[in-house]
């Protein structure tokens, strides 16, 4: 998915790093929303890549992609995802 078709779906971004020393090398758009659910979510668009990142609190991402309209066959490949333990809390 393109940083494009992210702004057409979740709108402008709440926060763009435009510091490529701060980044991966280039421009990040990030959204945060919470769910209905109470699921907290980062969304990070690392534009030059074309790579998205999802953070969650709780990693249901079917939620997230139906609560924030996504398409749905993103998750249908999950060679394309991912998914790692939560930190550990000392």
């Amino acid at each position: 998915m393109t940083n494009a078709d992210l702004r057409k779906i979740l709108g402008d971004p709440h926060y763009t790093e435009t510091d490529g020393t701060r980044t991966a090398g280039g421009n990040e758009d990030h959204w945060a929303f919470t769910l209905d659910s109470g699921q907290r979510i980062g969304i990070e668009s690392r534009i030059p890549y074309e790579a998205v990142l999802l953070y969650s609190n709780k990693p249901d991402l079917e939620e997230i992609l139906k609560s924030l309209n996504l398409p749905l066959d993103l998750i249908i490949d999950s060679t394309r995802f991912e998914i790692y333990n939560p930190p550990l809390k000392a």
